[in-house]
C-alpha cells in the first residue's frame, strides 16, 4: 500500500467513525461494545489446524486486521484483507464460541479462501449488503500478499437468505488491472428500488471509479485528472514525504 492509499483509507476511516458517531448522538443512545479483540482467531476445521498454520506461516496471528464491516439480520461480517502474508481467511462471519469466544468463521467457507485458486477470494477489503434483497456485493483485488498467483479481479455477489452465489463477475485486465489494482470502497446505486449499479473505487497505478452493470453482467471505468494525488511533498511528524 502506497502513502497516498494509505492517507485515503485513514481518512475514509475517521469519516466513517465520525458519521456513526454523529448518527448515536442524534439518537440520543450510548454505543455499547458487542465484540472486541486484542487479537484475532478463526473457527479452524481442525484441532491442529491453527498450530500447524502457525508453524507453517499461513496464519501470522499479528497480520490479521478487521478492516471492513456489515451487519445483516444480526449476522456480523468482516473484512481481513491480505495487506500482508499470514492471513487465513479474508471474508468472516462474527461468531461465537460455547466459552463465548468472538471467532471469525470462514465465509461461505474455508475451500472460497484458498491462495492461488482464483475461484476463490484472494483479497478481499470491502464488501456491501442490500438490505432489501440479502445480496451481499464483494470485491476482490485478486492477489493475495505472499501469495505467488494473480487472479483477474472481480465482484461476487451472494445471497445471504439462500445461501449461494447469484453473480461471479471476472473484471477483464483493459477494465482492471491484474495485479496492480487496488479495488477499495464500493457503492450500490439503485434504479427503480433495485440494486443495478456498483460505483468501486480503484486506488492502483491508474485511479478510476470502476462500474459494474448488474442487469448487463458488464463492467467499465471512468477517471479523470482529479482523481490523481497532488505532485510535491507532504510534511508528517517534522518529516518530508512524498504525496
Amino acid at each position: 500500500m502506497t502513502l497516498h492509499q494509505l492517507l485515503v483509507y485513514i481518512f475514509v476511516l475517521q469519516l466513517s467513525c465520525l458519521l456513526i458517531s454523529a448518527k448515536v448522538f442524534k439518537l440520543g443512545k450510548e454505543a455499547s461494545v458487542v465484540y472486541k479483540w486484542t487479537k484475532l482467531d478463526f473457527n479452524w476445521t481442525h484441532t491442529d489446524d491453527k498450530q500447524d498454520s502457525i508453524r507453517n506461516g499461513t496464519f501470522i496471528v499479528a497480520n490479521n486486521l478487521i478492516t471492513g464491516i456489515k451487519v445483516y439480520s444480526r449476522r456480523i461480517f468482516v473484512t481481513v484483507p491480505r495487506w500482508r502474508p499470514g492471513v487465513p481467511s479474508t471474508l468472516n462471519e462474527v461468531m461465537n464460541t460455547n466459552d463465548d469466544r468472538a471467532i471469525l468463521n470462514p465465509f461461505p467457507t474455508w475451500g472460497m479462501q484458498k491462495i492461488g485458486d482464483c475461484d476463490a477470494f484472494q483479497y478481499v477489503q470491502s464488501m456491501e449488503i442490500d438490505p432489501n434483497t440479502g445480496y451481499m456485493w464483494i470485491i476482490d483485488t485478486g492477489s493475495a500478499r505472499g501469495g505467488t498467483t494473480q487472479c483477474n479481479a472481480k465482484i461476487v455477489i451472494y445471497d445471504l437468505k439462500s445461501d449461494y452465489i447469484v453473480r461471479n463477475h471476472s473484471f477483464p485486465e483493459n477494465i482492471v488491472s491484474k495485479g496492480t489494482n487496488f479495488l477499495n470502497d464500493i457503492v450500490i446505486d439503485y434504479v427503480n428500488g433495485k440494486p443495478r449499479f456498483a460505483y468501486i473505487s480503484d486506488t492502483g497505478q491508474v485511479p478510476k471509479i470502476v462500474v459494474y452493470d448488474y442487469e448487463s453482467d458488464e463492467s467499465y471505468f471512468f477517471n479523470h485528472k482529479s482523481m490523481y494525488p497532488e505532485n510535491g511533498y507532504m510534511t508528517i511528524s517534522s518529516k518530508m514525504m512524498n504525496k
